[in-house]
């Protein structure tokens, strides 16, 4: 995977029952930012919706501040991705609760991404396992 480029960032984040069990909901997102602002948001799902679906948030969020999380921009993304994101229910959640998981993920996922974006050129590398 090549590294992103200046002013683009990453964040994953998932909710589970417990440490190390399958996620009931996890989000992973990429958002490019310009002048402190967002210009491009994509965002993934796993365990909610359709394997693979990327969904392009990048109308909703152009604009949306890259620091300031209290944007209303970012507390609507959260409702639109409840709207947008398909679940479905299993043994381990109902569809509901699945659709409140996306919705509390999407805008802090994003809004994680969209600090790296910002941050520029000043991420840790990241451990590659082997021994120093």
């Amino acid at each position: 995977m090549p590294p992103a480029r200046p002013g683009v960032g990453t964040a994953i984040d998932e909710i589970a029952r417990r440490h190390g069990d399958y996620a009931l909901v996890g989000v992973v997102a990429q958002v490019e930012v310009e002048d402190g602002a967002v210009a491009s948001a994509r965002m993934t799902y796993v365990s909610a919706g359709e394997l693979g679906q990327v969904v392009d948030y990048s109308d909703a969020l152009r604009g949306a501040s890259a620091t300031d999380d209290r944007d209303p921009m970012w507390q609507q993304l959260s409702e639109m991705a409840r709207e947008t994101v398909e679940t479905d229910a299993d043994i381990h959640a109902t569809a509901r609760y699945r659709s409140q998981l996306v919705a509390a993920l999407t805008g802090r996922v994003g809004f994680a991404a969209a600090q790296d974006a910002a941050r520029d050129g000043t991420r840790m590398p990241m451990p590659t396992g082997g021994r120093s």
